[in-house]
C-alpha cells in the first residue's frame, strides 16, 4: 500500500510540475512574441539600423525585461525624424566625425594615420 501511495504522489507531483513548466513557457512565449513585435515596430517606424538588447532577463515574476539596449538610427532618415537629432550624444562621437558630419560627409577613423571619407552610399 505504501509504495502505491508514494508512486501516486510522485506521479501527481510530476504532472503538477510539468503543468507549471508548460504554463511558464507559454507566459514567456507570449511575452517574447509581444517583445519581438514591439522591437520590429520600433525598428521600422524609427528607421533603425540596429537594435541590440543585452541583457534580456526573466524576473522572478516571469516578466521579460530589457535591462540595456543599443539603438542605432539611420542618419539618412533625419528628414523624416527630426526628433532624432535631440537624441544625438556628441560626447560619444569622435570630434573628427562630428566635423565631417557638419559638411554632409561621413568620416571613419581607422588605425594609424588612415581615414575613410565618403559622401555617398557604399560606406
Amino acid at each position: 500500500m505504501k509504495i502505491k501511495n508514494i508512486f501516486t504522489y510522485c506521479f501527481i507531483s510530476s504532472l503538477f510540475l510539468f503543468s507549471l513548466i508548460c504554463i511558464w513557457k507559454i507566459l514567456v512565449t507570449l511575452q517574447g512574441i509581444e517583445l519581438i513585435k514591439s522591437l520590429y515596430k520600433m525598428f521600422r517606424e524609427k528607421d533603425a539600423s540596429l537594435i541590440e538588447i543585452n541583457p534580456l532577463i526573466l524576473t522572478k515574476e516571469n516578466n521579460i525585461v530589457c535591462l540595456d539596449a543599443k539603438v542605432i538610427l539611420d542618419d539618412n532618415a533625419i528628414f523624416k525624424h527630426p526628433e532624432h537629432l535631440e537624441l544625438r550624444d556628441l560626447q560619444e562621437e569622435d570630434p573628427t566625425e562630428i566635423e565631417a558630419s557638419k559638411h554632409g560627409l561621413s568620416y571613419i577613423k581607422l588605425d594609424g594615420n588612415i581615414g575613410c571619407m565618403v559622401n555617398g552610399a557604399g560606406l
